[in-house]
Parts: C-alpha cells; structure tokens; sequence
C-alpha cells in the first residue's frame, strides 16, 4: 500500500494551511521491457529526510505501451501524492515528457485542440489540471539516465543521479507487480479524464 502524506483532521484556512507544507525532493521514472509498464518514484522531504517510495505496474492498450506514457503516469501518480501547498522539485530522464511538462509548468494551456494529434492526451490533461490545482512551487529538471556511476564534482547533481536510480529500480520493480496499480485519489474536476485501477486508458 502507498503510504498517503499526512493530513490533518481539522478544517485550516489557506494562510494555515500554507504555512504547513513540505518541500520535497523527488525523482520519477518509467519502464517500458517486453511490453510491461511500471513507474517509480522517490520522494524526499527537506525537513526531516523522510523517504516515500512508489512501484507500480500499469496496464496498457497493446497500441498505447510507451515509455513516454509510463512516464506521464509516475509524473501523475507523483503530484497526486502532494498536498496543495507542497513545493516540490524533482528530477526526470525522458526527454519527450520533460519537455511537455516544462511547457504546461510554463503557463502553456493545452486546449482540446493541440491535444487531438498528442500521445497521452487524457494523461497530459490531467497533469495540466493538477499543476493548475497545486499551490506550491514545482520545478522540474531533466539529467542524463543512468550516470549514476559517473564522476562529478557537482554534489547536488550526483544526488540527483543517486535518486533518478533509485526511481529507475523502483520502475523495474512496478514492472513485475500485479494487482497494485493506485487508484488515484482525484479530488479536482477532471472532466471526462477517467483513471481506473491499474488501467490508464489513451
């Protein structure tokens, strides 16, 4: 089961509410082999280092099995895991999701229109409605994959290898798991964006 961040049972204002967020540090990833999918995530807390960790396997359509969906559907499963006011920067090693993310983090408004022709369109809404949703900061940053084991002198980017590993495992480990895929706790409008259990449909 993945542990959920936690919530207070008492009703807060904003400025309350605000002043209880964490900054997390965090890093996704998707795993395409033999056709299975699987996401991994690592998230860290800056205020006192506690870890989250997230394997999971998705079901896809044979014609709809990317890497690219895989990691749209960590990016997704990551963000729902937030609370609203929570910064969180994190690090990703796909190109082609990276890019699409920096845009909508940018004030890119993707209409029903520039999403006919998309890949992942129903993924790509619901992300652009969460990060509509959020109230914290959030960055992204994208690093080669699997450079873990290469020598820099930059501390924080060898932290940022060390961690983008951590999710490539956990993604290999979502891969071989049944049965496990979250249902996503979507509280916000998602128009007709449907998630199911283990299933992430177009």
């Amino acid at each position: 089961k993945i542990p959920e961040l936690h919530r207070s049972e008492t009703e807060t204002s904003d400025d309350d509410q605000e002043k209880l967020n964490q900054t997390w540090e965090a890093a996704t990833d998707g795993s395409l082999k033999n056709g299975e999918l699987g996401i991994g995530i690592y998230l860290r807390s800056t205020l006192d280092g506690h870890e989250k960790r997230i394997a999971a396997g998705i079901e896809a359509r044979i014609t709809e099995i990317s890497s690219y969906r895989a990691e749209l559907a960590a990016v997704t499963v990551m963000i729902s895991r937030l609370e609203i006011y929570d910064d969180i920067h994190w690090v990703m090693d796909n190109q082609a999701a990276y890019d699409i993310i920096v845009e909508m983090l940018t004030g890119k408004i993707f209409s029903g229109r520039d999403l006919v022709n998309m890949e992942c369109r129903s993924l790509i809404m619901g992300i652009q409605r969460q990060i509509k949703r959020h109230r914290g900061k959030m960055t992204v940053k994208w690093i080669r994959s699997h450079r873990e084991d290469k020598d820099t002198k930059d501390d924080t980017l060898r932290e940022q290898r060390n961690m983008l590993a951590v999710a490539d495992a956990l993604a290999d480990q979502g891969r071989s798991q049944e049965d496990n895929f979250p249902e996503f706790p979507m509280t916000m409008t998602t128009g007709n964006l449907h998630y199911l259990t283990k299933k992430i449909n177009r």
